[in-house]
């Protein structure tokens, strides 16, 4: 799934009254963390690098 798809999904699942939980973990030297941030900010998430 592209990245573009994955936030048109979660986009369309958002509902206000009933907020969505992601955790985003990545882990390694090959982790982009724009991604993450892009996939976390579409649903008001945060997103973290180790």
């Amino acid at each position: 799934m592209s990245l573009e798809t994955l936030k048109l999904e979660l986009e369309r699942a958002t509902d206000p009254t009933r907020p969505i939980r992601v955790v985003l973990l990545g882990v390694g030297p090959d982790v982009n963390k724009q991604e993450l941030d892009e996939i976390a900010a579409t649903t008001g998430g945060r997103s973290f690098r180790r």
